[in-house]
């Protein structure tokens, strides 16, 4: 999430952001950040920016990161995150 955070501060130029954090069911949580900046292309998507971090980060907690991003649309990242109960 941090890293998400500093690359809108940095490079989306957005007037707003937003997370959201729920578990839709008792084996996942989805955190979705997004903004309403000028967005990118992503066929670089692990390139530049922070992306190879955010995937990386993600890798660590097992979960998938989804980037949806249309230039001059803003852009979504999405991750699952598997809830391991003990």
């Amino acid at each position: 999430m941090q890293e998400c955070l500093t690359n809108i501060i940095k490079h989306s130029g957005a007037k707003k952001a937003q997370i959201e954090i729920f578990a839709p069911n008792d084996r996942l949580y989805v955190v979705s950040i997004s903004d309403d900046g000028m967005g990118f292309d992503t066929s670089g998507v692990n390139s530049g920016f922070g992306l190879s971090t955010i995937h990386e980060r993600a890798a660590i907690l097992n979960a998938k990161v989804r980037i949806i991003s249309r230039e001059g649309r803003g852009t979504r990242v999405i991750l699952e995150v598997p809830y391991e109960q003990n």
